[in-house]
């Protein structure tokens, strides 16, 4: 309908060519509102079909993941596996496990083992991020329901603690994370945690503060290992005191301090 007005173009249009060129401006928009209506019946049918596509997919899977020989697999059996895939990665978090199925969630929530690594830290993590929780294998704890929350996910598995509070220069501790710190370690002594405790981290922590904290109520009966340093006085005196399974122990001596360990 438009090549016959083409001439029209290329000369000056007559009246005739006017009228004709209006016609057809208004026939093209009727012609146009007909393809946007068969376009939106077109899109309104589209949404349908990927809606009943995403349906019947989510059949599949849910029929699939019943039909899986995985859902087979004894709760002792995923315990090992889940034990297996923690240990083997620090980067590897059962919170991972957790969101896979509510059978797994059920599964890793008796595993205690998985939860049995925690770090006492100053560092703020974020409990919605999953990634976040964990910091290389430990659950990352800088509040008291945090720690609290770790230590009942734990239960009664042995414990490996890692305390890592202000050792970095720039890092000092202030008065506020100072009563903080205290207040997490009095959680684990009030707890009955710290006879729990089969591994001892306390390298990276700050001497300053810990050294104020005194450890008269703490008992290490159940620590094997521990990676100290000669300046953690009072904590030192405790283990010293408190630890007869202690087995191995990696001490960095300061160059002013005195060894006063029996390591025979």
């Amino acid at each position: 309908m438009f090549h016959r007005s083409l001439d029209a173009v290329i000369r000056s249009p007559t009246s005739a060519d006017i009228d004709q060129a209006k016609k057809n401006v208004q026939y093209g928009i009727e012609i146009l509102n007909q393809i946007e209506k068969e376009l939106e019946q077109a899109r309104v049918r589209l949404s349908d079909l990927e809606q009943q596509r995403e349906a019947v997919q989510n059949d599949i899977d849910l029929n699939h993941s019943i039909a899986s020989s995985l859902r087979n697999i004894p709760d002792e059996i995923l315990s090992l596996i889940f034990e297996f895939y923690v240990e083997s990665d620090t980067w590897a978090s059962p919170w991972v496990l957790m969101s896979v199925c509510h059978q797994w969630r059920a599964a890793a929530i008796r595993t205690r083992r998985i939860w049995s690594r925690i770090l006492l830290t100053h560092a703020v993590h974020d409990p919605q991020r999953p990634h976040e929780r964990r910091w290389l294998g430990y659950e990352a704890c800088h509040t008291i329901p945090l720690l609290q929350k770790a230590l009942d996910r734990a239960a009664d598995a042995p414990l490996h603690l890692s305390i890592d509070v202000g050792h970095r220069p720039e890092a000092s501790v202030s008065g506020e994370e100072d009563t903080l710190s205290r207040q997490l370690l009095e959680t684990l002594g009030t707890s009955g945690a710290d006879r729990r405790i089969f591994e001892l981290d306390a390298k990276f922590t700050s001497i300053e503060w810990i050294n104020k904290i005194e450890f008269d109520k703490f008992e290490f009966s159940a620590l094997e290992m521990a990676w100290l340093t000669t300046s953690l006085r009072n904590l030192n005196a405790c283990i010293k005191k408190t630890s007869p399974c202690l087995r191995w122990l990696h001490l960095e001596k300061y160059p002013d301090d005195v060894l006063d360990w029996d390591l025979s």
